[in-house]
């Protein structure tokens, strides 16, 4: 729930009361002395300074740049009066003119202080101070004091040649803040916009229109801005393209104020009108309502009329016309100095509770972006490159051994993934066992060779050369699987360096495209080698050999079966062993089908035929076969896993140190080469090696993206920290604030003072 906001209930609670009252409260307002103000007035000030400081506090710090900050924007046509409000309120002589005066966005803020006697009487003027300043480029900031009122416009004007150029164009981008301290001004910041230009005139874009659109949209879509819309009074509001801007931007109105200027120029008879829309009886209404003010006319300025002196004639112009607005405190720049110093202070008290989190939470998230960047590459450059090289090949080697400590992501787990393969291999060989396909279509084939290939043996007598030629075909069947389960894990083995490399070595290009370099080098050499072991063992299993017991347990149990009565015409397949089992099971299990298989046909060693046979020999090549598949399921994996994972992860350590640490002497390879008779080509490589060598220094050469980001993230997170300090030290303060503010209207007690 919100905090009960006693300003706002000030703000909310209009002055209705009796003909006679007002005609009181009338008489009170504006023919009261400065003395009896003075108590009540500086009373509300020291109440809502506080708030206004601390935005202008943390906007000075820049954290507008991070956050969007409560302000009061100003907004309007062309020559609808907005520099005459601005200087009612603040009591500077702003620029005047026809057409575009207002070229970049004006940040007013105004400090109301106490008045000093000594020094005003030494003077003999009233105490006032201003400072303008503006950033004239990334590096140079532009502080100009400013030592009377009536010097601030020629001081704004030279500030917007700067900054827009000595035409009539606007400046997007840029801003000008203008400090005024003294005892006639409220606390209080405004912001000025270029007024909305239809045609563009001489020296402008012909784009103006859209770029004075585009510059107010920007501010006033902020909802912590509240909307102050300049319209001159007899206008017909409904055609006012400001309060069209406003009303897109705040469609309920909970953040626009109207101000209605030049009363004094409206036709006779429309009065009434003026009336009905600043009391929101007309078809246009704002929630926050509107404020008529009468402020120095072309003449006055052309008369070198002073401010203080417009202030006295406004009252004396509402002493005759408008009067109930007057006393309703919808006109008069008092009356909306402080509506818009109450309204501000609600907004920045609805804001704050929120602030000092949204603060904290990017203060970490800028902190955790700058050490991801790192600090600035140290004097010492070579002892930094092995340091980062040593903390790089902690990572390598944590995800190649399955040993997880550093939170790596589960895409970069390499070990994890490496296993997923093996397994994925291991199923993918089994689809190679002899007639899982067609199982009489393979005999048949079998039955074929064998009497093609009949010679002295005698019937029961199966050619060794067939079995041969069978297993080693079958065999040869799983070589391919192989070779593409090494490449399936050298590409991941690959791909997770690389995605190491770049995390790990980011603000260093150099490096890092060295790194992935020597990576990829490296990673080929040992898929070479994993390559090179597992052709050289396909060629070893040419040779058919085995010592497993397993098949020597077919034999035996085919010698002691005694033969059975047929229970078939046909002999029966033998039946594959089911997956999903041991090795020794699948074994057990095939011994045990050509068992039935042979007993079922009632087979003799002297009576089998060429089919029979060919089924005897294809128990057997199963037999043989699953051996086979028992030795390459693990033998395969370990080969790619010794040279693809555990040699790369051992050995990229001391690879990156003594490439990218070690300059290669004249005449001597930083890596061992091949002896060779051939002593110039040896030359040649060795100067090679050493012109392609870099240097830590070259290495570790940050872009300048890297430093742009890196002085970016600093600027930001010491923004944040300071204002995160002033929010903490605010908070403790603002409950004896609130406190401090009274539940009565401050106008209300205005009224009663006078009684």
């Amino acid at each position: 729930m919100p905090r009960k906001n006693k300003i706002g209930h000030a703000r909310a609670s209009p002055l209705k009361k009796e003909s006679s009252e007002a005609s009181k409260a009338a008489r009170c307002s504006i023919g009261a002395s400065d003395r009896s103000k003075t108590s009540l007035s500086h009373q509300f000030d020291e109440q809502v300074r506080p708030y206004i400081d601390l935005v202008d506090s943390l906007r000075s710090l820049g954290l507008d740049e991070d956050i969007n900050l409560p302000s009061v924007v100003v907004i309007g046509d062309q020559s609808t009066g907005k520099s005459s409000v601005l200087e009612a309120i603040s009591g500077v002589q702003l620029p005047r003119g026809t057409g575009i005066v207002t070229r970049c966005a004006l940040e007013l803020r105004m400090k109301k202080i106490k008045a000093n006697s000594a020094e005003e009487a030494s003077s003999g003027e009233v105490l006032w101070r201003a400072t303008l300043s503006y950033k004239k480029s990334e590096e140079e900031i532009v502080t100009q004091k400013v030592d009377k009122p009536e010097n601030v416009s020629k001081a704004i004007r030279d500030a917007q040649d700067n900054l827009a150029g000595e035409g009539k164009d606007i400046c997007t981008d840029g801003v000008i803040l203008l400090e005024v301290e003294s005892p006639d001004v409220p606390d209080l910041t405004i912001i000025d916009l270029p007024g909305i230009a239809r045609i563009a005139g001489m020296g402008q874009n012909e784009n103006i229109e859209e770029e004075t659109k585009s510059l107010i949209v920007e501010y006033i879509e902020k909802t912590e801005t509240i909307i102050l819309c300049v319209i001159p009074c007899g206008t017909d509001i409904a055609t006012v393209e400001a309060l069209k801007l406003a009303k897109e931007a705040d469609p309920e109105g909970i953040r626009t104020m109207g101000v209605m200027t030049k009363p004094d120029l409206v036709d006779k008879g429309t009065e009434d009108n003026i009336v009905n829309i600043a009391q929101n009886k007309s078809d246009f209404k704002l929630p926050l309502g509107f404020t008529v003010l009468k402020c120095r006319g072309q003449l006055d300025i052309d008369k070198h009329m002073p401010l203080k002196d417009a202030v006295a004639q406004e009252k004396n112009f509402f002493k005759n016309q408008f009067q109930t607005l007057y006393v309703d405190g919808k006109a008069g720049v008092d009356k909306l100095s402080k509506k818009l110093t109450q309204q501000l202070v609600s907004q920045i008290q609805r804001f704050l509770p929120d602030l000092l989190d949204l603060v904290t939470e990017m203060a970490k998230a800028s902190n955790e972006d700058l050490k991801r960047l790192g600090q600035p590459v140290p004097e010492d450059k070579t002892h930094y490159l092995i340091t980062l090289l040593q903390e790089f090949s902690e990572i390598v080697k944590e995800a190649g051994s399955g040993r997880y400590e550093n939170s790596l992501t589960k895409q970069d787990k390499l070990y994890a993934i490496a296993h997923q393969l093996f397994t994925k291999f291991a199923s993918e060989i089994e689809d190679h066992r002899p007639g899982n396909t067609s199982t009489p279509l393979y005999c048949q084939r079998i039955a074929t060779k064998i009497a093609e290939s009949r010679g002295q043996e005698l019937p029961g007598f199966p050619s060794f050369e067939v079995f041969k030629q069978f297993a080693v075909q079958s065999v040869l069947l799983m070589k391919q699987p192989a070779i593409n389960l090494l490449d399936r894990v050298f590409q991941k083995v690959q791909e997770i360096a690389f995605r190491l490399t770049d995390k790990h070595f980011e603000r260093f290009r150099n490096l890092k495209v060295t790194v992935r370099g020597k990576i990829g080098e490296y990673l080929s050499q040992q898929k070479s080698k994993a390559q090179a072991d597992i052709e050289t063992h396909f060629k070893k299993e040419r040779w058919i050999f085995t010592q497993d017991q397993t098949f020597r347990g077919l034999l035996e149990l085919v010698k002691s079966t005694e033969p059975e009565a047929k229970t078939a015409s046909e002999p029966a397949v033998p039946e594959s062993p089911p997956k999903h089992t041991s090795y020794f099971d699948k074994g057990l299990a095939v011994v045990s089908s050509v068992v039935k298989t042979v007993v079922a046909a009632g087979t003799t060693a002297q009576s089998v035929s060429h089919e029979d046979e060919a089924k005897e020999l294809l128990c057997k090549l199963q037999q043989y076969n699953d051996i086979v598949r028992a030795r390459l399921c693990d033998l395969v994996p370990m080969t790619i896993y010794y040279y693809i994972i555990t040699c790369f992860c051992d050995d990229v350590k001391t690879r990156l140190f003594k490439e990218l640490t070690v300059r290669p002497a004249a005449n001597q390879s930083s890596v061992p080469l091949l002896e060779s008779s051939d002593e110039s080509s040896s030359e040649d490589e060795n100067n090679s090696q050493e012109d392609d060598w870099e240097s830590p220094e070259e290495l570790l050469r940050e872009g300048a993206e890297t430093e742009a980001k890196r002085k970016q993230l600093t600027s930001k997170l010491d923004r944040l920290r300071k204002a995160e300090k002033k929010l903490h030290k605010f908070s403790g303060n603002e409950k004896a604030i609130i406190e401090d503010l009274t539940e009565e209207s401050v106008v209300e007690e205005a009224v009663a003072s006078c009684d």
